[in-house]
C-alpha cells in the first residue's frame, strides 16, 4: 500500500500487509449514491470514447488518410 506524503516533494511511504488482510482504517467501502454511480458511468464512457478515438486515428494514419484537425491542440 502506497500512502501519499502530505508534502509534494517527498515520495509516498510503503506499507506492507499480508494478502487478503484489509487495512482497518480503510474499512468497508460505502456503496455509491445514484449521483456517484451516474458520474462513474460517465467517466467510464468518456474513457472508452477517448480510446476509440485514438484507435480510429491510428487506423486512419496506417491507411495514409489525412487526420488534419483530429489532434487536440
Amino acid at each position: 500500500l502506497l500512502r501519499p506524503s502530505p508534502f509534494s516533494s517527498l515520495p509516498p511511504t510503503t506499507e506492507i500487509y499480508p494478502a487478503g488482510q484489509t487495512l482497518p482504517s480503510l474499512g468497508t467501502p460505502q456503496p455509491y449514491t445514484d449521483r456517484q454511480k451516474e458520474l462513474s458511468d460517465f467517466r467510464k464512457q468518456s474513457i472508452e470514447l477517448e480510446l476509440e478515438r485514438e484507435r480510429l486515428i491510428k487506423e486512419m494514419q496506417q491507411k495514409n488518410l489525412g487526420t488534419g484537425s483530429l489532434f487536440p491542440q
